[in-house]
């Protein structure tokens, strides 16, 4: 749509305002403070300026939208701060984010457990109870639906107030309140918190440990195993932690779980790239300087 009104119209959408939203996915999915750093890092890596396409491209990746290229940000950073696979990736030194890890099976059963408390019929939604819903629910949903009713059209015994509430602006048409949205706020709020209570107290510690540099045949100093992070292109890939936590990601988000999947991999490949070229300059500077050394007077 947006290469569309550009190339008809020449029309441009502006960038994504990504630090709330980067806020807000973090918030959802109850990660660590870390995870804002790194995603910042790794956007100015790649230069993403979160923009929508404006041109034609014969193959349109998940990473040209950039709703789905921070979602994808946010689960890189989670999988590289917080091994979904695991394996423990010890830290360097006590500075390193990795000393602290979630504990996946922790996060997911505190999600679980919020989940099913959150399910019947929530407070806003009374209007959408369907006939066959209103003779299954349980005695407290029942009740939930009457004091929807009696708040909605009911007033001082029998007498209509919908006409009242829908001029006074104390009625929009699905039964809320005018104080419901902060109501609704607080017990969002209240949940998040419980959530990173649950999750901070049960964050494990690792110990630092200085990895073993064993050179090879050539002399060079190969890189530990630890440090290795999958790639997963596919459902069936992925741990077990890491379908959950990519599913959620993806609910949560609002994006499909494969367009997240293609992303999260595509982001992978361009750090890998980026990686191998910082490399290699380091190499050409120090060739240089060696140079440049053997050829200073003595």
């Amino acid at each position: 749509m947006t290469i569309s009104f550009n190339v008809n119209y020449e029309v441009k959408f502006p960038p994504l305002n990504h630090i709330p939203l980067l806020l807000q996915l973090m918030r959802d999915l109850t990660l660590p403070v870390e995870i804002f750093l790194s995603v910042k890092c790794m956007a100015q890596i790649l230069e993403a300026d979160f923009s929508c396409p404006t041109r034609d491209k014969q193959r349109i990746l998940s990473i040209d939208d950039p709703e789905v290229l921070l979602l994808a940000l946010v689960v890189v950073s989670t999988k590289l701060l917080h091994p979904l696979d695991g394996v423990t990736r010890r830290p360097i030194t006590h500075d390193d984010p990795r000393v602290m890890q979630i504990d996946w099976k922790q996060w997911e059963a505190v999600r679980t457990k919020q989940a099913e408390a959150a399910r019947g019929l929530q407070r806003g939604e009374e209007h959408k109870v369907t006939a066959w819903e209103a003779v299954t629910v349980d005695k407290n949903d029942t009740e939930k639906w009457l004091d929807y009713f009696e708040r909605t059209f009911v007033q001082n015994g029998a007498t209509p107030k919908m006409a009242t509430r829908l001029f006074q602006g104390g009625f929009d048409g699905s039964g809320r309140e005018p104080n419901q949205d902060s109501h609704d706020q607080r017990g969002q709020d209240e949940l998040v918190v419980e959530r990173y209570q649950t999750v901070n107290s049960t964050m494990k510690f690792i110990e630092p440990e200085q990895p073993e540099e064993l050179p090879d045949k050539k002399g060079r100093v190969m890189k530990s195993e630890r440090d290795d992070c999958p790639v997963w292109r596919t459902e069936d890939d992925l741990p077990a932690a890491a379908k959950v936590f990519y599913k959620e990601a993806a609910k949560t988000a609002a994006v499909p779980l494969r367009s997240l999947i293609n992303a999260a991999a595509q982001v992978e490949r361009r750090l890998e790239i980026w990686c191998v070229q910082r490399e290699r300059s380091r190499r050409l500077e120090a060739m240089e300087t060696e140079t440049d050394a053997e050829h200073v007077p003595g």
